[in-house]
């Protein structure tokens, strides 16, 4: 899914941060733990606004949108 930067990036579900990092591939990114071995994965962002552990609710504000420079059509 593509957005214009800044474009704030809900949370799909309640859950907890399980990670954030900036991998090479993925760029930032934010992987978040809902239960029962659902996670939701966030990638290329621009910044990452939580911490590892924090808890989130559905629609929660988690993470601000950065396309890539050359993204691809």
């Amino acid at each position: 899914l593509r957005g214009e930067r800044g474009t704030p990036i809900k949370s799909i579900n309640d859950g907890t941060v399980a990670l954030t990092s900036d991998h090479f591939f993925t760029g930032k990114t934010i992987v978040l733990d809902h239960g029962g071995e659902i996670m939701s994965m966030y990638f290329h962002l621009d910044e990452i606004q939580v911490k590892a552990h924090a808890t989130m609710s559905i629609d929660g504000t988690i993470i601000f949108d950065s396309p890539l420079e050359e993204d691809p059509v």
